[in-house]
């Protein structure tokens, strides 16, 4: 008995541990209370809890059984994967979630569905069978959007599953193009006839740190900052057309204003505190010293540059990779192909019916739009090239076709 708080440790560990436990690159939940604190933290009333609603918990357990007994042929490590823990949503998220564990992400066996989804077993039985492929593909692991890439190739012939060309394709610019686009392409820009400045990506973050490193110096900074949360703030809201030329004009006079007061060379201060940009190939680049060093520039003038330079190079690279056929399968391609070929696996037909949900967020026309071009089997708009996720009718349009060839 002389070491008894030994043992009295170890029992309190493992009763603690009996919830939750980490089992290889996996983090196990063996009680679904336990898993929403992790999953919803402070959202948690939108958990709902399995007592509430215990015949939703009853559907959705009884639609996954029959995929994790296929997903567990197909995958061998399946006896390290404990069945998935089902939590239900009260708002719409879908989700197999993951962890920081010991500082890494970690996948986990909870997988979040929202409660109305249980009303549509179809579509119910897609979701699942696509989150459970995450789950046993460890997709959690993999944060940054080169991790979640895992071919990007040129297509071929307008054939979702068929591409000509390998990734290193210019020599590995691909993910630097995806980038770009991400900063120059996607995000909605503040423009004016005089100046077109991204306030959202690199670009953006170079401008706000500009403004607040001479913030306490300049009063004229103060009200910069002020002008440029305002602007901001119409990129989040969608309508950043509203932010009318006169707004964007009078932003840019109060920068000029702050920035000129700072002493010494404040783009290339903030460049280099960021670490931005320093990565780039100085070949392709040879502008971006010109912009930085030429003192004839104002601080806000250089920035132009260097957002020119960027479309210049976004530009280039587009032109030589045929940009419009470039596709790339990310871990939610990876997702869908395989999820579609489990259901069909367990004899189902027409899956691709099964994704029209999908389309119930988009504008009418849009929706017009995707049928005809599903109807008359043409290949619909592939959407951002920044996004893990592709359009939602190109989603359905590749469906139809992977089943078609995985039938053949």
């Amino acid at each position: 008995m002389r070491y008894w708080w030994v043992s009295l440790f170890l029992l309190i560990f493992l009763l603690e541990a009996n919830a939750t436990k980490k089992q290889g690159l996996l983090f196990t939940y063996d009680d679904p209370i336990k898993a929403s604190e992790d999953v919803f933290k402070e959202d948690s009333w939108n958990f709902v809890h399995p007592k509430v609603r215990p015949k939703k918990y009853a559907i959705a357990q009884e639609i996954s059984e029959p995929l994790y007994v296929a997903l567990c042929a197909k995958y061998k490590k399946c006896k390290d994967f404990p069945k998935p823990e089902i939590l239900l949503s009260y708002v719409d998220t879908t989700g197999a979630f993951a962890k920081e564990v010991d500082g890494k992400p970690t996948q986990t066996n909870a997988i979040v569905l929202p409660l109305e989804l249980i009303d549509t077993p179809d579509q119910l039985e897609f979701v699942l069978a696509h989150e459970m492929i995450h789950y046993f593909e460890e997709h959690g692991t993999q944060t940054t959007l080169g991790e979640q890439i895992s071919a990007v190739k040129k297509q071929s012939y307008h054939d979702c599953l068929s591409y000509d060309q390998p990734y290193k394709l210019v020599e590995g610019n691909l993910v630097q193009l995806i980038g770009l686009v991400d900063e120059l392409g996607h995000a909605p820009h503040i423009v004016s006839r005089e100046a077109a400045i991204p306030l959202d990506g690199d670009l953006g973050k170079v401008l706000e740190k500009m403004i607040l490193k001479n913030f306490k110096k300049e009063n004229q900074c103060q009200e910069t900052f002020t002008l440029f949360l305002e602007l901001k703030s119409h990129n989040k809201k969608g309508n950043y057309l509203s932010a009318s030329g006169n707004e964007f004009k009078e932003f840019k006079k109060k920068a000029h204003t702050c920035f000129e007061s700072y002493q010494g060379n404040l783009l290339a201060d903030v460049l280099v505190e960021e670490k931005l940009f320093l990565d780039l190939d100085p070949n392709l680049w040879p502008e971006l010293d010109d912009a930085v060093k030429n003192d004839t520039l104002s601080e806000f003038n250089r920035l132009q540059t260097i957002r020119n330079i960027r479309y210049n190079e976004y530009t280039r690279l587009s032109r030589e990779l045929s940009a419009p056929q470039l596709r790339y399968q990310s871990q939610e391609d990876i997702a869908d192909i395989k999820a579609i070929e489990i259901l069909i696996d367990l004899g189902h037909e027409k899956i691709s019916n099964r994704l029209e949900y999908l389309l119930s967020d988009l504008p009418k026309i849009e929706q017009i739009r995707c049928r005809d071009d599903l109807k008359n089997k043409r290949e619909p708009s592939y959407g951002p090239l920044n996004s893990v996720h592709h359009s939602e009718c190109w989603r359905i349009w590749r469906a139809q076709k992977v089943e078609q060839r995985y039938r053949e």
